[in-house]
């Protein structure tokens, strides 16, 4: 069963554009392991970011978020000063 996440994102005292950084590196990561983003929006203040993601399961997850490549991207990330909430979530239309 595929697993879905809305990770949603504190820009609110961001470095915008270290994030965007970020996180165009590791959304091409989630893809190598088999994720893709169903939507990806940002409100027009630019506090805050929302992304539906879709995995096939939770080992594809975890073998993401464990990936080295991502961790190399850890310090961009940091300096990019945003908090991020994951939530697990569910189609209602099922």
């Amino acid at each position: 069963m595929s697993l879905h996440l809305m990770i949603e994102i504190d820009l609110s005292v961001a470095d915008i554009d270290v994030f965007d950084l970020y996180e165009g590196r590791s959304l091409r990561l989630l893809e190598e392991h088999g994720g893709n983003v169903i939507a990806r929006v940002r409100d027009v203040d630019e506090v805050h970011e929302w992304h539906l993601l879709r995995l096939p399961s939770h080992a594809a997850w975890e073998a993401f978020r464990s990936d080295p490549r991502r961790a190399d991207l850890g310090w961009m990330l940091e300096r990019a000063k945003v908090s991020v909430q994951r939530h697990e979530v569910w189609d209602v239309d099922r």
